[in-house]
Parts: C-alpha cells; structure tokens; sequence
C-alpha cells in the first residue's frame, strides 16, 4: 500500500535563501512515515503491546529542484517488508 501526502515547507523549515533544510525534509520523511505505520495498524501504540517498534531505516530522496519557503512538495512512502533485527 502507497501511502502520500503533502507538505508544505515553513519558514522555520527553510534557509536564509528560502530553500528547504534537510534537517526539515528528514523530518518530514519520518512523520510521513509515521502516519503511513498508524494507518496500516503498525504504528507505536499498536506493536507496543508486542513489546516491538519500527525504524526507518532508509531514506530514498530524489529532488529536481530544492523546494522554497512557502512550497508545497508531495511524500510516498511504501513498506518494504519485515525485517529482522538490524
């Protein structure tokens, strides 16, 4: 299941050139992420009560342009299957 959702890049999220800081983007990578985990019943609460967790563990970016101040840019994420402990 392929989960997207749209973002939009704030002044604190951005550089003094307007442009979108990785630390903001990396951030937003995990929170997508996270509401993707919650939807499929994988989120914290859920595997807690196994006593388990997820990790992102990879991040795959491709970027065209640096977005700006203001922008909105779009997120996909998809599971990649279980893994063991890593």
């Amino acid at each position: 299941m392929v989960f997207t959702t749209d973002w939009h890049v704030t002044t604190d999220g951005s550089d003094s050139n307007g442009s979108i800081t990785i630390p903001y983007l990396s951030g937003l990578l995990q929170e997508t992420a996270t509401m993707h985990a919650n939807i499929l019943g994988l989120g914290f609460e859920n595997l807690q009560l196994e006593g388990l967790q997820w990790v992102l563990s990879r991040q795959w970016l491709k970027m065209t342009r640096y977005p700006h101040r203001q922008g909105k840019i779009s997120i996909t994420t998809w599971p990649s299957g279980k893994g063991g402990i890593t």
